[in-house]
């Protein structure tokens, strides 16, 4: 069953409804949900048809200040609404005068003293994307602050910078006088930090999501020219943002040097929280209609996790591009977590490369991949430890395991309808995509087929050998795993599970097998359905840790 939208005025009214548009329009992260789109208006009013228990009514609020009434009768021909009010830098909408006994109320630009379910940020202007899309990585340096200097923080923000050499300073009567929408992107494309002042009702604005996105780290505000002190506003809106905030901006020459001191991770760590936030918007966004409806959410069949760790090429990321553009090949839908390990003492010195590659693949998840996440760790934690961390993140029935460098054939067929079915039905926990166009001589004793069984329709060998190379595995079955297997330990899976598949069969037979429901896909002909790409190069395999 699809979710009606109600879009109060015109779909997509305002620059601020741009993030929950995305949202919204399946553009962005997955809800669970499906939607269909509807506009109201004074000379046509949206009505449920006939069975419609409940809606999103997305309202730019300053608009629609005083007509309380009217959204309230159309909130009482509906069982069930989730009201999400944008656009009211001024606050005028009576948010205490919504009336309904299942309702939420998402809140844009909220006061202090303001209860809504969720408070949202304003989130990036809607044509940023597209132009970050056409430019490339490249490196970057120094401060840029485009943007109208009208207010009293404005102008003291301005007067730090115009005496601040190392960036671009450029100052505009008001609001959308300044760069031509590209010329802007470039700047933010090409700088490290963007001081974002406030406008004179909020410390919000559509600079520090603009940021976010370019892979610059913002300098926040925390005070406004007539609220005074909003100290309490970004832990409320944004917690746990790795941003720096700013009471005097007299100090910021000091917070630029703090950011070009730890350059590029904290802006690696920004961009990838952010990420993570609105894929974490777009899943409330989901759990809310569904703690309001309790209709069934769907985030789709497959996962798809990545690990990666230092390796000598970095921070080239062409390695990895491969993978991932050999899994979107087959599934461009899915989401896919890009697991980022930390670096281990004996690689310390790769920490510069892997830092910048990190850096790369942050931007290119941002700007050129959809629904791609980068999780980064700080701490070394190896595959087993990383991978189970990671499964708290995954939302659907199954995984994907790919490493970096195994990346998925795209010239022979993946009967993924099989697949799934197979691992669905309990059949199968794990079919991996075998690296080889047959059974190698010496693994054919860990084979307990000499011919592949249909299972669901898809032809599969029963093994008991377990290889990380690419699976598709019941997510369920893998948390298990790992967490019978890695409790803080710091290992390679294959290294630590490979021995118990065998025990089991050795000691137990077809019931020890059972335990596992281990298989490889074996379609006729040519079985190789992924390759590698040899990450690891001349370094060593390292001992278990």
């Amino acid at each position: 069953m699809t979710i009606p939208v109600v879009w109060w005025t015109s779909h997509i009214t305002c620059w601020d409804q741009a993030m929950v548009d995305a949202a919204l329009t399946g553009r962005s992260w997955p809800t669970g949900y499906q939607f269909e789109h509807h506009v109201h208006t004074d000379t046509a009013p949206w009505e449920p048809p006939a069975g419609t228990t409940g809606a999103v009514l997305v309202i730019p609020a300053s608009r629609h200040a005083g007509d309380v009434d009217a959204i309230n009768a159309q909130l009482a021909a509906l069982d069930w609404a989730l009201v999400i009010l944008t656009s009211d830098e001024e606050r005028q909408f009576p948010l205490d005068a919504l009336q309904h006994p299942n309702l939420a109320v998402w809140l844009q630009y909220p006061h202090a003293e303001d209860r809504a379910d969720w408070m949202i940020p304003v989130g990036p202007t809607p044509h940023l994307r597209g132009l970050l899309d056409d430019l490339d990585y490249q490196a970057k340096e120094g401060w840029f602050f485009a943007g109208q200097v009208t207010n009293t923080r404005r102008e003291q923000c301005a007067r730090a910078l115009r005496a601040l050499a190392g960036g671009r300073l450029v100052e505009t009567a008001g609001f959308t006088q300044g760069l031509p929408h590209d010329e802007y992107a470039k700047g933010l494309a090409a700088a490290r930090v963007v001081p974002c002042p406030a406008g004179p009702q909020s410390v919000d604005s559509f600079r520090l999501a603009e940021a976010l996105e370019a892979g610059c780290v913002p300098v926040a505000d925390t005070a406004t020219q007539r609220w005074g002190d909003q100290s309490w506003f970004w832990p409320q809106v944004l917690p746990g943002a790795p941003f720096p905030t700013i009471t005097d901006w007299a100090t910021f020459p000091d917070v630029l040097v703090a950011v070009e001191n730890d350059w590029p991770r904290v802006a690696t760590r920004c961009s990838a929280w952010w990420q993570r936030y609105k894929r974490e918007f777009a899943q409330r966004l989901g759990y809310t209609i569904n703690r309001l409806s309790g209709q069934a959410l769907d985030f789709g069949d497959i996962t798809v996790l990545v690990s990666t760790s230092p390796i000598a090429s970095h921070p080239d990321t062409a390695i990895i591009e491969e993978t991932i553009a050999s899994v979107r090949y087959w599934l461009p839908d899915a989401e896919i977590i890009v697991m980022c390990d930390g670096v281990r003492a004996e690689q310390e010195h790769y920490r510069p490369r892997y830092e910048d590659y990190l850096n790369r693949l942050v931007w290119l998840a941002g700007t050129k991949w959809n629904r791609v996440l980068p999780v980064i760790h700080d701490d070394h934690l190896h595959q087993g430890e990383l991978t189970k961390r990671s499964l708290d993140l995954v939302q659907t029935p199954m995984v994907l395991f790919v490493e970096h460098d195994t990346p998925l054939v795209t010239d022979c067929p993946i009967d993924w309808s099989a697949l799934t079915a197979a691992v669905r039905s309990g059949d199968a926990e794990v079919i991996r995509l075998h690296h080889e166009a047959l059974v190698l001589p010496d693994h054919e004793h860990l084979m307990l087929d000499r011919t592949p069984r249909s299972v669901h329709g898809a032809p599969l060998l029963r093994t008991v050998q377990w290889s990380q190379r690419p699976h598709l595995a019941n997510t369920g079955f893998y948390r298990r795993m790992l967490a019978r297997f890695f409790d803080g330990r710091k290992a390679m899976i294959e290294d630590v599970v490979h021995g118990p598949v065998q025990d089991d069969w050795r000691q137990f037979g077809l019931a020890g097998w059972d335990r596992w429901r281990l298989w490889m896909y074996a379609p006729e002909g040519n079985m190789k359905r992924s390759y590698h790409l040899d990450g690891r190069g001349d370094d060593p395999k390292w001992e278990l840790s």
